[in-house]
């Protein structure tokens, strides 16, 4: 029956039961635009005859990347591309990525399965993100739980896929890598929300302080991290013989202002937290942060100047942290 809807333009099946679509829809839908297949229906084999599409989100999480995805190049929403496995592809030297090369519409792009990337950071610029100017929205996810890679592998791909600088949010779960990549600091001049969850083996936030447009950050199971030092303010790149951290970014010689558009800040499940830093003049922190929420059990010391805070939310926490906060 759906096969004979010639003009149709969305088919949204979030919430039914349907588990495979008839070829008759595969084939004969050649006017589709949008396409949810929610959680039960599997993605077809190939899309070549949906050339018009612009939207596809499906949430099956086994399924591979149909045939003629390439070929989708008014494609805007991708929700989301699954990396192959590498047994499942026959072409020699293959990163899995090449199929996003010339889809350079997207606005909102989840890349899943990033463990399956071959080829390191090359591999993984094969993608060429940083081509994609209309990119808003970045969600790179790899596998979920203790899968068997090395962390340094993790991080070469992450430093492969540096979006474009209009990027304005940007998910990244799962990643088992030690450091984050310097472009996550230094080269999202636009970026507004930044979601790090999961990220176990990073013992240090990236230096997020310099972001001119950030406005929500939330953290998330980060249990590597001990201390939210100087790094997580500006990259600090040289020590000098007293000790004291320096900065290639930011000069000693005036007044600057970290984090200046950052609104609302969410610390979750940071298991082995202790300490959280204040920069003393001439540095200026947190100037217009409003929303605050720690749940961090074993912090001891934060900050205690955020002169535009308007909610504060501290959850299985000790009195420490509301004691240096008010003290």
């Amino acid at each position: 029956m759906f096969g004979k809807l010639t003009r149709l333009r969305c088919l949204d099946l979030d919430g039914c039961n349907i588990e495979k679509l008839p070829e008759s829809c595969i084939s004969g839908l050649c006017n589709l635009e949008i396409v949810d297949l929610g959680w039960e229906c599997e993605l077809p084999k190939e899309i070549n005859n949906w050339p018009k599409m612009s939207s596809l989100s499906h949430n099956k999480g086994k399924d591979g990347m149909p045939r003629g995805i390439e070929k989708l190049t008014l494609l805007e929403v991708l929700k989301s591309y699954k990396v192959r496995k590498e047994e499942v592809s026959r072409i020699n030297n293959f990163s899995g990525m090449e199929e996003l090369a010339g889809l350079n519409s997207f606005q909102v792009l989840w890349i899943h399965n990033l463990e399956n990337v071959r080829g390191g950071k090359e591999g993984a610029e094969r993608a060429k993100l940083n081509d994609k100017q209309h990119l808003r929205e970045l969600d790179l996810c790899w596998g979920y739980g203790d899968v068997k890679r090395t962390s340094n592998s993790d991080g070469m791909v992450l430093e492969g896929l540096q979006p474009h600088p209009n990027l304005k949010e940007l998910e990244i779960n799962e990643f088992k890598g030690l450091k984050f990549p310097r472009w996550l600091s230094d080269f999202l001049p636009n970026l507004v929300k930044l979601d790090l969850t999961n990220c176990k083996y990073s013992e240090k936030l990236p230096a997020l302080g310099m972001l001119p447009s950030l406005r929500e950050l939330n953290v998330v199971r980060m249990n590597a991290v001990k201390c939210l030092g100087n790094e997580f303010y500006h990259q600090v790149d040289v020590t000098d013989e007293d000790g004291e951290d320096s900065s290639s970014s930011v000069g000693s010689s005036r007044m600057m202002t970290l984090f200046p558009s950052l609104t609302e800040l969410h610390l979750y499940c940071l298991e082995n937290l202790e300490e959280w830093v204040s920069l003393p003049p001439p540095y200026i922190s947190f100037p217009v942060l409003e929303y605050l929420k720690i749940e961090c059990g074993k912090l001891i010391s934060t900050p205690n100047s955020f002169p535009s805070l308007k909610e504060l939310t501290l959850d299985g926490t000790t009195n420490r942290p509301v004691t240096h906060l008010y003290g």
